[in-house]
């Protein structure tokens, strides 16, 4: 649902974004360049999550998080919940 008033909210405004980029970017080619470098941008953030996988390890008995446990962070020990 937010993201459909995110849609219309751009498709009713549209007339004013381009002005806005021309009155902040005067000069055409520079605008075009922006323009694709922005559309390259997006469209590799969109597609990244598709061409990763993550490597999920499934945790054996007693192997979780406990309040009060130490956790290692490099050379230091670091507690996660005061006692």
């Amino acid at each position: 649902m937010l993201l459909a008033l995110l849609a219309l909210h751009i498709v009713l405004h549209w007339q004013m974004i381009p002005g806005l980029f021309a009155r902040l970017v005067g000069n055409a080619p520079k605008r075009w360049l922006i323009g694709l470098s922005y559309v390259a941008l997006a469209a590799i953030l969109l597609l990244f999550p598709f061409f990763i996988s993550p490597e999920v390890k499934e945790g054996g008995a007693g192997q979780g998080r406990r309040f009060g446990a130490s956790v290692k962070v490099g050379p230091a020990e670091v507690r996660t919940m005061p006692r």
